[in-house]
């Protein structure tokens, strides 16, 4: 699958363009960040529907519905915030679920699945943010929470659907959840070596960008037979409307991490995360030491190789 990689930009990124959702061909490709260190999609609900149904206040519902419809894709009315670890922005949007065609030269296609449709996204202060990018493509093993204003997380998992997304909000996983893979092949997708261009500006016309093949999705037995494997934490859904799915702890468990300068290393668990452009070490008051390590951090402006089973 292709994707592009940029250095263009205040942060560096790897994008995966998005080209329908539903039955309704965008006009421009949006350009989401190609996201290992989250779970699920939002997008910029502004640069999908027309000005007449969403603004920056939020999406306008006729008297009397719960739902609107828009060319195959279906809103809720369920407003929900996503955040992120390690980063003050909070995005504000309604939980929907339509089809998603992605990939740069859309070669895939998925299921129904939910969609955050983002019309706004504040900072740590409460003040506007603005990203040259559309949105995120999360795609990494865990769960991540779309909650609606006052709910908590809660502690089991109800993957977002028609039937299981209540007034709390519900889960989302993997974009790659949501697709079909014949027999023989897993859930799973290999990141292979993207060039991060400087040239490469992120726009919607991706202006001076290059098309890379660095993203393999579904890995076969022989694929993963090649790299070393790590057993996950994880936990399963309890009903039909969850798929089935099982969520893992995406954080990599047993890393030794060595200091250069004070010769001192410690142990601690690892995030791969494509979506930060900076490595981090976070100690929580607990004194339990986390780690996110951004790839990009290895080797001149490469990201590496990431397997990754879901």
């Amino acid at each position: 699958m292709t994707i592009y990689g940029s250095l263009a930009n205040p942060v560096n990124k790897l994008i995966i363009p998005v080209v329908a959702l539903g039955s309704l061909t965008l006009p421009t490709p949006s350009q989401l960040d190609l996201d290992t260190g989250s779970a699920g999609m939002i997008i910029d609900a502004q640069d999908v529907f027309p000005p007449d149904m969403v603004g920056t206040n939020g999406f306008v519902f006729p008297p009397g519905q719960n739902t609107l419809s828009y060319h195959g894709i279906v809103v809720t009315n369920v407003q929900a915030t996503k955040g992120y670890d390690g980063s003050a922005e909070t995005d504000y949007g309604n939980i929907g679920f339509a089809t998603v065609k992605f990939g740069g030269r859309g070669e895939l296609t998925t299921n129904v699945m939910p969609v955050l449709f983002v019309y706004k996204s504040l900072d740590g202060n409460g003040q506007p943010l603005q990203f040259p990018y559309q949105g995120v493509f999360g795609i990494n093993s865990s769960s991540n929470p779309a909650l609606a204003a006052g709910a908590t997380s809660s502690t089991s998992l109800n993957i977002c659907s028609l039937q299981s997304i209540t007034a709390n909000g519900c889960d989302f996983v993997s974009v790659l959840r949501y697709l079909n893979y014949s027999a023989g092949v897993n859930a799973g997708f290999s990141l292979g070596n993207a060039t991060l261009d400087p040239n490469c500006a992120i726009t919607s016309a991706m202006t001076g960008c290059t098309l890379q093949p660095a993203l393999t999705v579904g890995l076969s037995v022989a694929d993963e037979q090649t790299y070393t494997s790590v057993p996950l934490s994880c936990s399963k859904g309890p009903t039909a409307s969850d798929l089935g799915v099982t969520a893992c702890n995406a954080n990599i468990r047993g890393f030794t991490i060595s200091d250069s300068d004070s010769g001192e290393s410690f142990k601690t668990p690892i995030l791969f995360d494509s979506g930060t452009p900076i490595m981090k070490f976070s100690v929580p008051p607990d004194g339990d030491i986390s780690a996110v390590v951004n790839s990009r951090q290895y080797g001149n402006g490469d990201a590496g190789r990431l397997p990754v089973h879901l």
